[in-house]
């Protein structure tokens, strides 16, 4: 469980072939959790999902592809990160 303000290794967020790391989000999202943060390095793409009721974070990770399908049309949360990764 990790909680806002501390910390966890790379090595140890969940990693996900990218079909899977999207739809883990979905379901995340569709839960109700929502994108609090949303990044790349040079070869991975990360997400933080936030659960508001319970305070708990949960950072996911997926290697980066050249493209891939939008959430913003289902979650307009989606849309001001994903601007920034093409």
């Amino acid at each position: 469980m990790l909680r806002n303000g501390s910390s966890v290794k790379l090595t140890e967020i969940p990693r996900f072939e990218y079909a899977d790391f999207r739809d883990h989000a979905v379901t995340q999202l569709r839960l109700g959790q929502r994108i609090v943060a949303w990044f790349a390095s040079d070869d991975d793409l990360y997400m933080i999902l936030a659960d508001d009721a319970s305070g708990v974070l949960q950072p996911i990770v997926t290697l980066r592809e050249e493209s891939w399908q939008s959430l913003a049309t289902a979650f307009p949360q989606a849309g001001v990160f994903e601007r920034y990764h093409n």
